[in-house]
């Protein structure tokens, strides 16, 4: 027997009244969704890899279905925000979905980076639904201090 998994978490709440603000609430968050920590709204949340050599760091975003022209990257200090639309199913007349797993509308991922990167020289491509930006270090002191994760041999 198939369960209903969902959760009940504290989040910030775009205010409708108050155009701008936040209110306090719990929400639920049905199995598929995941909450923002960050207290925004998005239909879906892109997979992310980041990765890199003594030379750079590659962000690799998963964003099937979004348009190349439908996403947006900035960069903060240090971190980069991505979002994107993924358009609904176009279909004329009536529609009736029998099974639907894919999540359509906006999604966002805020993804915080390692100190020292030089994101003024970031080169940024889109192919087959993934967004790669590679940035580049400021120095190589600065990727020799950055903190790595090893894992064991035996996850391999």
């Amino acid at each position: 027997m198939a369960h209903n998994v969902s959760t009940i978490v504290p989040a910030f709440v775009a205010d409708e009244e108050a155009s701008g603000s936040f209110r306090f609430e719990y929400i639920r968050i049905e199995e598929g969704n995941r909450p923002l920590p960050w207290g925004e709204h998005a239909q879906w949340i892109p997979a992310v890899d980041l990765f890199g050599n003594e030379h750079l760091v590659v962000l690799e975003v998963h964003v099937p279905g979004v348009l190349p022209e439908e996403v947006r990257v900035t960069f903060g200090p240090s971190w980069v925000r991505i979002e994107g639309v993924r358009k609904d199913i176009e279909i004329l007349g009536r529609r009736e979905f029998f099974h639907v797993e894919i999540a359509r509308g906006h999604c966002l991922r805020v993804v915080t980076l390692p100190d020292g990167l030089d994101t003024q020289k970031s080169e940024i491509t889109f192919e087959l639904g993934v967004l790669r930006i590679v940035i580049p270090w400021i120095s190589r002191e600065w990727a020799v201090a950055c903190r790595k994760v090893h894992f064991p041999e035996e996850w391999s």
